[in-house]
């Protein structure tokens, strides 16, 4: 059987291309801005909430604007699905983001969804939904990016914008969900980074996960805000690749997962995922099946 691991890397980290086992859904990401500005991320707070197949992300953000009150366009990005997964544009925006909404200091805001052609140099410019279906229909598909664009109004100080959406996971063969959070769109701003950062994942019913260490170092930064227990890597007696020994893995019983650091300038980007448990005699799901028997056994 192939590694999971090895299906988190070609599943989430390649967002350009797709096996045929599996379908690659979209990404998240970070707002950013689409003009030049001298806007700070002072604090970001992203919780990302696990329901059955879809995740349910909110984010926190305060924002510093050191001069006069002024107007920004600011950018949410989404990758075009791939490999398995419908690739149907909806009226309302991507296929598999659901309820988007966001609010600039308490006031909800509107927002216009634009298409750009990834694979295409002569339409690296933004096109209406109307112009990209005729696109799609002289030149066939096309892998493309969707643009959530709104304009925010940002006074001088501290601004608070608050961001949701539904996001329905990917999955393939070896994986029962995956998701994947582009964290590197925060180097875009004044301060090229987040200057307080906490991560929360609410796993819900999973009882664990494994996170590839694209953006810390072992277990550094990371805490279980409840019951549960983490582990870098698997026991060595497990027979598997190297690659499942550089994944940190967390079993939660009743809690959640959280990561926070200062100054945050990510290098990587958030990739989780969970293995599949249609092979009951793999080592690695009988390794993750006994570490979280022994945490439910452990008296509360």
């Amino acid at each position: 059987m192939r590694t999971f691991l090895l299906s988190c890397l070609l599943l989430l980290c390649s967002y350009s291309s797709q096996a045929n086992d599996g379908a690659y859904l979209g990404s998240g990401n970070h707002l950013i801005p689409i003009n030049e500005t001298d806007i700070s991320v002072k604090k970001e707070i992203l919780t990302i909430t696990l329901v059955g197949d879809k995740a349910v992300v909110d984010v926190y953000y305060e924002m510093y604007n050191p001069g006069k009150e002024k107007k920004v366009m600011v950018g949410f990005e989404a990758p075009s699905p791939g490999g398995d997964a419908s690739d149907e544009l909806k009226d309302n925006g991507h296929p598999y983001i659901r309820d988007f909404t966001i609010s600039v200091n308490d006031e909800k805001r509107d927002y216009t969804i634009n298409y750009f052609i990834k694979d295409n140099p002569d339409y690296q410019r933004s096109m209406s939904l109307k112009e990209f279906k005729k696109y799609i229909e002289n030149n066939g598909e096309s892998q493309y990016v969707l643009s959530y664009v709104f304009s925010a109004n940002f006074v001088k100080g501290i601004n608070i914008i608050k961001h949701t959406y539904t996001y329905e996971m990917s999955s393939n063969v070896d994986l029962v969900f995956s998701f994947d959070y582009i964290l590197t769109a925060a180097n875009r701003w004044a301060n090229n980074g987040i200057d307080d950062f906490t991560l929360n994942i609410k796993t819900g019913k999973e009882p664990y996960i494994a996170i590839l260490p694209t953006f810390f170092s072992k277990t550094k930064g990371w805490s279980i805000i409840g019951k549960g227990t983490m582990k870098y890597g698997l026991n060595p007696d497990v027979n598997t690749q190297e690659d499942f020994k550089k994944s940190l893995w967390f079993f939660v019983d009743n809690g959640f997962i959280q990561f926070k650091k200062k100054k945050f300038h990510p290098k990587g980007e958030l990739d989780f995922c969970k293995p599949n448990d249609f092979n009951k005699d793999s080592d690695i799901l009988k390794w993750a099946e006994k570490q979280f028997s022994l945490l439910k056994s452990k008296k509360r």
